[in-house]
């Protein structure tokens, strides 16, 4: 028993960070994804202003 015990920390602790690593690169991923939706939607404000017939394209996909 106590060397099961001996292997329960190391796995506590590797499971943790792991998780950390996790969630970090997951919220970074988000922040990329957000930054390029709002990049996007930008673009689409100055594109519909250029070209209005990127209306019948955009629209649909927006709401």
């Amino acid at each position: 028993m106590g060397r099961f015990d001996n292997a329960i920390m190391p796995g506590v602790i590797c499971f943790v960070a792991w998780n950390a690593l996790l969630a970090q690169s997951i919220g970074r991923i988000r922040q990329e994804v957000n930054r390029n939706i709002g990049l996007f939607m930008i673009n689409m404000q100055y594109a519909q202003e250029e070209q209005p017939w990127i209306n019948l394209i955009a629209m649909p996909i927006f709401r």
